[in-house]
């Protein structure tokens, strides 16, 4: 038995690309939950609601050899936790997987995960950046080089006339997070369809209220057009999957969605808009040397993004061996396991940080806040069992 917990929706479709490249011969019961409800009503299949604060989790994981958790912070402690014990007689194997690539001021997020058993890595940058930090505070490393789990293996070889989206530009939540950035936004793309009568746009919505999404946008921009502006006959908006809108697109545009990973691995021409800026706080400052980064009214030049930073950041899925992980022995949990910050690791995790305070100078006070939440991570126990 495989179990895959899932926190939203954008684990989720990682975790159903998982599942197709995974051995069905080796692994016929394959189950899937949530920690949200609002998952758990909508999601097109059916997905079982589980709180892990009040939920028997024993009882429940008991069968599973695998658990692929979809998860972070809190719940994913709570999970190690539960798992870290025997339960009777064999403790599941917790292989643990990220929706996109790590930010720069999210890397504390790696820390939260060094108790898994194996943790799934979308990019060789995460790869090398988490293993180094496990071997300096574990001394081993449990990263798996495994590429992005939610890029489509589609076949996007089709003609021209079966695309009759000019500019797809794919929304999301919290970027741009302020309401009246995203009210400019919306009046870009709606400034930009009006100078461009004779191209479609199409504008991918991040969510609905129907939707779990780790956040709720500030502000949809569907609403926000509605609202304020008048809506050029060019342009709509679709909640279709993202799959069937990138097969039918010439340009994808977005500022910092991993849905940018199927555009370029697809080679369709991909844009990472900077009319907002370059910083960490909208997770677009990783796409800053790719070669396809420029303003929205650009979109009709073709990018073709640096083999260099592709090779980096982008990956397709690798076939991942489950008989790899089912035969690796399991990581020691020792009870009552409590980590203390040495003055070598002090000196690592500073090293770390002032090394991205060193690329990106703008955002040192973000690194240093980044940093003493690393440390507060370690100092609360987290690798408690």
């Amino acid at each position: 038995m495989i179990i895959f917990i899932v926190a939203h929706d954008a684990y989720l479709r990682a975790a159903e690309k998982i599942i197709r490249i995974l051995d069905r011969r080796l692994f016929l019961d394959i189950k899937i939950c949530t920690t949200s409800k609002q998952l758990s009503l909508f999601a097109d299949k059916e997905i079982e609601y589980i709180n892990l604060e009040q939920f028997d989790c024993e009882s429940y994981f008991k069968t599973a050899k695998i658990v692929f958790a979809g998860l972070g912070g809190r719940d994913l402690n709570r999970l190690i936790s539960v798992l870290s014990s025997d339960i009777e007689g064999q403790k599941p194997k917790v292989v643990s997987y990220f929706p996109g690539v790590v930010q720069y001021r999210m890397i504390e997020a790696f820390t939260t995960r060094l108790l898994c058993d194996f943790v799934l890595l979308n990019s060789r940058r995460d790869y090398r950046i988490f293993n180094w930090i496990a071997n300096r505070i574990e001394g081993s490393a449990s990263g798996v080089l495994f590429g992005a789990p939610w890029v489509s293996e589609l076949d996007f070889v089709c003609d021209d006339v079966d695309k009759d989206i000019d500019l797809l530009f794919v929304e999301q939540s919290l970027v741009p997070l302020e309401y009246q950035e995203r009210v400019r936004l919306t009046e870009m793309l709606v400034n930009t369809a009006r100078e461009n009568p004779e191209d479609r746009f199409c504008i991918k919505l991040r969510a609905n209220k129907y939707t779990a999404t780790a956040d709720q946008p500030t502000g949809r921009l569907d609403e926000i057009l509605l609202e304020k502006f008048s809506k050029p006959s060019n342009l709509w908006f679709d909640t279709a999957p993202v799959d069937s809108l990138l097969k039918r697109s010439r340009c994808v545009a977005t500022i910092s969605s991993s849905v940018a990973f199927d555009s370029v691995l697809s080679n369709i021409n991909t844009l990472f808009i900077n009319d907002f800026g370059i910083s960490a706080s909208i997770g677009n400052e990783i796409y800053y040397r790719s070669g396809c980064m420029s303003s929205l009214k650009n979109y009709r030049l073709e990018r073709s993004p640096k083999p260099a930073w592709v090779e980096m950041f982008m990956m397709k899925p690798l076939k991942l061996s489950l008989n790899e992980l089912l035969t690796a022995e399991n990581r020691s949990y020792e009870s009552g396991l409590k980590i203390r910050v040495s003055i070598s690791q002090w000196i690592f995790l500073a090293a770390l940080i002032f090394g991205l305070c060193w690329r990106y100078p703008n955002h040192s006070l973000e690194q240093f806040k980044m940093l003493k939440k690393t440390i507060n991570n370690i100092n609360k126990n987290i690798y408690q069992s």
